[in-house]
């Protein structure tokens, strides 16, 4: 069960913002500000990240206790002079944190760094020529099912730093389907589902931003999303299934 980093860390903090969930330290500083004074201990997600990350090559390394906390005292100290630029809440900064780390230990070389994995499920390989010996040639990865820790053809093209990519036009017309059919449903409903319609229009919209930045992991964007809205998780699960029967339904996606 994920930890609700708010709960733990945020509502007692003088600094935390309670009506946007955002942190002032991180909205008016650098990270080192946080490192010195942040009771969301930052030092030790670092740590944590980097024990996970490592612990993956412990038959490559010899002292590994050793090295997660070098690796760790090395990252913090390069993290300590970055500063967020959007969403100041706890969780873009564990989310930030992580990718950071990522970058640096990690080789991004899976189909989920891709920017020509589609948004849709199931996720397809959209990248329809690469370049090979003989110059431009079709991509046999193109339109098959790709599952994201698959790794990456010769097309590879890697997400920007940042963890956003840009939508490409055939993901922009399907997103445009699906925003369109869903604010016409919640305005033509009927007094006892426009609530919950609106909701379902609002939180897509959410999902479209969380897919181009990524900024938290999917069970932390459904826990922010979910405190948005005053419901729990498992109402946003539902509410996203439903969206998927509906649009499945109305031969949208």
């Amino acid at each position: 069960m994920a930890i609700d980093l708010i709960a733990k860390y945020c509502q007692t903090c003088q600094h935390y913002i309670q009506v946007t969930q955002e942190c002032c330290l991180l909205k008016e500083n650098r990270l080192e500000v946080i490192f010195a004074i942040g009771p969301c201990q930052p030092a030790e997600m670092v740590r944590q990240v980097v024990k996970s990350l490592l612990s993956k090559r412990r038959n490559e390394r010899k002292n590994l206790t050793q090295d997660i906390l070098s690796t760790a005292f090395e990252l913090t100290e390069l993290l300590k002079q970055q500063r967020l630029t959007k969403r100041f809440t706890i969780y873009a900064l564990k989310s930030y944190l992580t990718k950071t780390i990522r970058e640096r230990l990690l080789p991004r070389l899976h189909c989920e760094d891709c920017s020509y994995l589609s948004l849709t499920k199931p996720a397809i390989c959209q990248r329809e020529t690469i370049i090979s010996a003989n110059g431009e040639v079709v991509n046999p990865n193109y339109g098959n099912k790709r599952f994201p820790s698959d790794h990456a053809c010769t097309g590879f093209e890697a997400l920007a730093p940042s963890g956003s990519a840009e939508i490409n036009s055939e993901n922009k017309i399907l997103l445009l389907l699906i925003a369109d059919a869903l604010s016409q449903r919640a305005v033509h409903a009927r007094d006892q589902n426009k609530a919950e319609y609106e909701r379902h229009y609002l939180v897509f919209s959410l999902l479209v931003q969380w897919c181009e930045e990524e900024d938290c992991s999917w069970q932390e964007w459904k826990q922010y999303t979910a405190s948005l809205f005053h419901k729990t998780v498992r109402t946003i699960e539902r509410d996203l299934d439903k969206m998927i029967k509906f649009l499945q339904e109305s031969d949208v996606i």
